[in-house]
Order: structure tokens, then C-alpha cells, then sequence
């Protein structure tokens, strides 16, 4: 059976969420964020890294829960749709990261209360009982989809 390596990510209100291993870049300690204004209240914020300013990604915000009180921030490197440069978000954690192994096994859907990740989320899977979504950075950071019409 394959395994992959990841990151789980503990981004508050007893949620869970999955990176790929090399997705990580980072892990930010009691960052500094700066209010940005005119932004949507899930990523009104940014946060210094290596002479660049990344925004800051408020999932839990994001999926209709409240913003939590983060003590690290995962730097995270994802890139273009078009397979572009390497572009860079940052998401706020209770806790810092930790690396699993992940194996096909695992693969479930993503539960019924979980249903506001469903947007943000390529796949789920278990992991101590607990459904566990992977996060597409590319959708999470990238622009808003547009609606045809």
C-alpha cells in the first residue's frame, strides 16, 4: 500500500485539515499580522515572511465558524493553476504542525457538518477517527470563482 506524507494542521475549532508534505515552507511563532482594509473579514489580514507580505487565511472564519486566537501560522507555497511561479498564503494554527503518513486506506468522504469545506477541500480522509480534509491552496488563496452567467 502507498503512503504520502503530510502536514495536519490544527486550525481551531476542533477542525483539522491536511497539506502536502512540501506545501509547508514555514512555521511562523507568535506572528505579527496588519489589518488590510476593504478585504473580506476571512483574509483581512497580512503577515511579513521573507521581505514579502502573505495574506492571512481565517478558515475557520472562512467556513462560517469565528476566528480563533492563533499562536503559529503555517507559511504555505502552492502554485498557479497554469502550474505558474510558486505562490505563498499563510494559515493561522492552535497548535504546530504535524507530519503523518496517509495511505489510500484512509481516502472517506467529507461528513455532512463539514459541508462549507467541501469548497476549499480535494479530497478527505481519516485520521484517529476524525475526518481530516485536504486543503487545495490553489482554491483557498486564488482568486474567487467566477460565475457564468
Amino acid at each position: 500500500m502507498m503512503q504520502a506524507k503530510a502536514w495536519l494542521l490544527d486550525i481551531g475549532l476542533a477542525y483539522m485539515a491536511a497539506v502536502g508534505v512540501r506545501e509547508v515552507m514555514h512555521l511562523l511563532d507568535v506572528p505579527v499580522t496588519y489589518a488590510i482594509p476593504c478585504t473580506p473579514p476571512y483574509c483581512n489580514r497580512v503577515v511579513s515572511w521573507q521581505g514579502r507580505l502573505l495574506p492571512v487565511m481565517d478558515i475557520p472564519l472562512r467556513v462560517g465558524g469565528e476566528s480563533l486566537q492563533a499562536r503559529f501560522m503555517a507559511v504555505v507555497g502552492f502554485r498557479a493553476p497554469q502550474g505558474g511561479a510558486v505562490d505563498y498564503g499563510a494559515i493561522p494554527l492552535v497548535s504546530p504542525p504535524r507530519q503523518i503518513l496517509v495511505g489510500d486506506d484512509q481516502a472517506c468522504a467529507l461528513p455532512e457538518y463539514m459541508h462549507r469545506m467541501d469548497r476549499l477541500a480535494m479530497s478527505c480522509f481519516k485520521f484517529e477517527e476524525q475526518p481530516v480534509p485536504i486543503l487545495n491552496l490553489q482554491l483557498l488563496f486564488g482568486p474567487p470563482p467566477v460565475a457564468n452567467g
